[in-house]
């Protein structure tokens, strides 16, 4: 307990007020806060600068409750309780609870003698910067809601498109796989990651391996390199190439795989090869008869030629596709036909920046809404499309016909 001060050193109660006022001014002289001196008993004894709808008349001599609410009032006494008995500074924030301001609020003893006598309580409004707060806080919420929303669209993507994708690191290990490629590796998804090229398909490791040191080398990818590996006791075909992935510092951390299965492609090429050459023994043994079956060898021969010409236009549709890698891909709205997400491929098969089509509907591009809703049930019903080829009507007059595979995303798309 401090002493009582003796007649010689004592100061008047009016002394007290112009320290405690003086005081005041110094502190808050190059701040935009108000500021309000409080005694023992917790009541405003001065106030200065104090916010609009506050007069310095109605503030002095109320108790410094009337200003807190309830459940900040217990608080606020602990910390001026630690002002008046320890003489430290306390700084806080507590809200008005009549205005409902937020205020930034610094505790400053102000003594007499060696006691602590009143308090200047320095109050700086920052509302502002609470709502600033609140509004940032709203803008990263919705931006991570935003984030994760556009990381599971790509994740359904990767896990639902028509072709084998995975991802290898520096020691051609298995970093990710989609079950596409899973399916084709004849293992789990699970059984594959974390293991080497030579673990999953010993046959082409070695290959594989040369293509992603090309990568990581040269930072350049390696395209459409046709192989063949014999699986479960049959030999299958495909096309595979290989893209850099690239780490924060712009080096090549990983090589993204993309797979295309050609092995029905390769079976109907030696089907037609082989049928070739039955037709050219039947052409040998029918030469001694080639008066009487004339008309008809002819029409055999016109058969065959109309087969190779089928087979050479298949065979450049084919090759085009598998020679445009990545394929254009779209994501649109089952209902509306809104474009939510393409690639450049797309923009280069529309004939119009890519940009220019994201939002908007492209229902027109069918011939007629039955097409599309044709496509749209085939996906419900069976989660993608097989050999759908439609004609496709871009804006400038682009037309196109398209093979079209396809896989359903989420319904909330």
């Amino acid at each position: 307990m401090a002493k009582s001060p003796s007649p010689d050193d004592s100061v008047s109660e009016d002394q007290n007020d112009a320290q405690t006022w003086q005081s005041m001014q110094v502190v808050v002289a190059d701040q935009p806060a108000a500021v309000v001196a409080i005694d023992r008993q917790l009541r405003i004894v001065s106030a200065d600068r104090l916010p609009p709808g506050y007069e310095p008349e109605f503030i002095v001599g109320l108790c410094a409750e009337h200003f807190l609410t309830p459940s900040d009032l217990e608080e606020v006494r602990q910390l001026l309780d630690v002002v008046f008995t320890r003489g430290e500074i306390v700084q806080f924030e507590v809200r008005d609870s009549i205005q409902k301001d937020w205020y930034s609020v610094c505790l400053v003893p102000q003594r007499t003698g060696d006691e602590v006598m009143t308090v200047l309580a320095v109050c700086r409004n920052i509302s502002q910067c609470k709502k600033q707060e609140k509004e940032d806080e709203e803008a990263v919420r919705k931006s991570e809601e935003l984030a994760r929303a556009q990381t599971e669209e790509l994740q359904q993507i990767y896990e639902t498109a028509p072709v084998g994708l995975a991802v290898l690191d520096r020691e051609c290990r298995c970093v990710r796989i989609n079950e596409y490629l899973a399916r084709a590796n004849r293992r789990p998804v699970h059984e594959q990651i974390g293991r080497s090229v030579w673990e999953i398909v010993p046959p082409i490791a070695a290959d594989v391996e040369a293509a992603c040191r090309s990568v990581f080398t040269t930072g350049k990818p390696v395209l459409n390199r046709e192989f063949q590996s014999p699986t479960a006791g049959e030999t299958r075909f495909g096309v595979v190439s290989y893209f850099p992935l690239h780490g924060a510092a712009g080096e090549v951390s990983a090589v993204n795989v993309v797979v295309y299965d050609i092995t029905q492609r390769k079976r109907r090429e030696y089907e037609l090869q082989e049928r070739k050459l039955e037709l050219e023994d039947d052409v040998s043994q029918a030469t001694e008869e080639l008066r009487k079956i004339n008309q008809r060898l002819l029409d055999d021969i016109a058969k065959r030629e109309q087969v190779e010409q089928d087979l050479r236009e298949r065979e450049e549709q084919i090759r085009a596709i598998f020679d445009a890698v990545p394929m254009p891909v779209v994501v649109s709205r089952p209902s509306d036909a809104t474009v939510l997400m393409a690639n450049d491929r797309l923009g280069e098969l529309a004939g119009e920046p890519v940009e220019n089509m994201i939002g908007k509907s492209y229902m027109s591009i069918y011939d007629s809404p039955e097409v599309r809703e044709d496509l749209v049930r085939e996906l419900q019903e069976t989660g993608f499309l097989r050999d759908r080829e439609i004609r496709l009507r871009f804006s400038k007059n682009i037309e196109r016909w398209a093979a079209i595979p396809g896989t359903g995303v989420a319904d909330r798309l």
